[in-house]
């Protein structure tokens, strides 16, 4: 029912016993691919120590009068400025070797150092043999994606480019540098000043490209401790075109649809070696099928006067055209929501699977549920709230122009939408915004038969029924006859016993004859 308010309400008191919930659509990760590119900060920093050194220089040759501090005083204390920045980044780029997570030593007998958290020994085996991989041989690109992993060569040419930039310049500087002296000895004090100017706003774009560079650094390096992709790593375009490149070679297993899907899909882990920082970024690539994520939320459902209910053994299911896979967790959501293959569960999932392919519950089993009161509960995944009302109760429903009160008495799905819903004089909130969609199964007219009950009857007071974990109670069988030769079964020592009594009776009524014999 649609109330004048607004707020839907679906009566759902006969239902299957359980609610699938779409979440959205799902690919199946399958396999991954590894993207790596590595910077060598060394040459960097010794560009920087030049250009200082070379500023150490011209700040000489400032201090001759007062009218060229005056000049150059506000170029100055920028500069000053800048070179504490970027010396203080690169004292974080050092990072302390004590705080690395994790050291592995590669064919070579050098030391990788991982700086990020939670690598897995898998992982860190398989980037510790691409380093040394690319260390021997980083051109051979056919072999590199047969072994699922490459270089990012144009981010590698980028970084080496700008550090020939930034040399290029200091040898600049440094002519303009012997230029200054000449102009001591013969060109008026403007003209010195004048190209004292110059080589100190070179000079200050020269550190301020420097600075970029460690400013993007540093960030990486922050982002790559929580392994999270950032585009101080690589950017948005440079990324879509290195997977556009990989896509022809996977045969369309990226899906380059919309990038921002991909990236925060992709996890990013960081290294150094030596003066060089390197990145690994695994890409997930997915199965060719498309899938839908199902959520299955146990829900009571009348039977008779009675109240049942199923606990599926698996909450989370991949449907595809083809076939359902029941997952032991739940995947990483988003726009585009991707399942690792390790979460397909090995759990006998018969009842799910019919129920998502042809809406039956014959393979299900129902446990009883019993109520002490009503309540609501909110469905995170639908941004609904489950009215379990087996006695019968009232909800307020307000906006803006209105207030109506409704009286219920059984199973309801409400759905807020932009109304206030007040139960038992408290608001109800959603504290999620998911997608997802429930899926009422449309045909209603199902049976529960009695084999397909359990043996067990819960009483549940204000409990969520997504908790309650039960793993698919098996229904009881009914007792047999009790066999008591299974209780009395006879051991060698009771055997010997019964013959020594016996043994012993016959004894004592022979030796009583013979003893009665003698006296007549």
């Amino acid at each position: 029912m649609t109330y004048s308010s607004g707020t839907n309400i679906k009566d759902i008191t006969h239902n299957p016993g359980i609610l699938p919930i779409l979440l959205g659509p799902a690919r199946l990760i399958t396999s991954q691919h590894t993207l790596i590119h590595h910077y060598k900060i060394n040459s960097l920093i010794d560009e920087f120590h030049l250009l200082t050194s070379q500023y150490q220089q011209l700040l000489k040759k400032i201090t001759v009068n007062n009218y060229q501090i005056q000049r150059t005083d506000e170029y100055c204390r920028l500069i000053n400025y800048t070179i504490n920045i970027i010396q203080e980044k690169i004292n974080h780029v050092n990072i302390n070797p004590s705080r690395h997570k994790r050291s592995l030593v590669n064919g070579l007998g050098r030391i990788i150092k991982f700086i990020t958290g939670n690598l897995d020994a898998y992982d860190g085996e398989r980037y510790e043999k691409i380093f040394s991989h690319i260390k021997e041989n980083e051109l051979n690109v056919n072999n590199q994606l047969k072994e699922h992993f490459s270089v990012i060569s144009e981010l590698i040419s980028n970084f080496n480019s700008t550090v020939q930039d930034i040399r290029f310049n200091n040898e600049q500087i440094k002519f303009k540098l012997m230029e200054i002296d000449n102009f001591m000895k013969t060109y008026s004090n403007k003209a010195l000043s004048d190209s004292i100017i110059e080589t100190l706003s070179l000079q200050q774009l020269v550190f301020d490209l420097i600075l970029s560079m460690f400013q993007d650094i540093e960030n990486s390096i922050t982002f790559c401790k929580l392994g999270t992709l950032h585009p101080s790593i690589i950017g948005t375009h440079q990324l879509l075109e290195e997977l556009t490149k990989l896509s022809t070679f996977y045969n369309s297993k990226l899906p380059l649809e919309n990038i921002l899907d991909i990236e925060p899909t992709i996890k990013v882990t960081c290294a150094i070696h030596e003066d060089e920082i390197i990145y690994f970024l695994k890409v997930p690539l997915s199965d060719q099928l498309e899938y839908s994520l199902y959520y299955l939320r146990p829900v009571p459902t009348l039977r008779l006067d009675e109240y049942v209910t199923i606990f599926p053994s698996v909450n989370y299911l991949l449907k595809s055209n083809v076939s359902v896979i029941p997952l032991s967790d739940n995947c990483n959501l988003g726009n585009l929501i991707h399942c690792n293959k390790k979460l397909i569960s090995n759990q006998n999932a018969k009842c799910e699977t019919e129920i998502l392919k042809s809406e039956s519950t014959k393979q299900c089993q129902y446990t009883n549920v019993k109520f002490e009161d009503n309540w609501i509960e909110q469905i995170p995944e639908s941004n609904q709230h489950l009215a379990i009302f087996p006695f019968g109760d009232k909800i307020e429903i307000h906006n803006k122009l209105s207030s109506e009160i409704s009286e219920l008495k059984g199973i309801f799905l409400i759905s807020r939408d932009n109304n206030e819903i007040f139960y038992k004089g408290q608001s109800l909130h959603s504290e999620s915004h998911s997608p997802g969609q429930p899926k009422l199964i449309s045909n209603l007219k199902f049976e529960i038969l009695d084999h397909q009950l359990t043996n067990v009857s819960l009483t549940l007071k204000e409990l969520n029924l997504r908790n309650v974990n039960l793993n698919q109670l098996k229904r009881l069988e009914p007792l047999e006859p009790l066999d008591l030769s299974l209780f009395f079964t006879p051991s060698i020592w009771t055997i010997l016993l019964y013959l020594l009594i016996v043994a012993f009776v016959s004894y004592t009524t022979i030796m009583y004859c013979k003893h009665a014999n003698v006296k007549v």
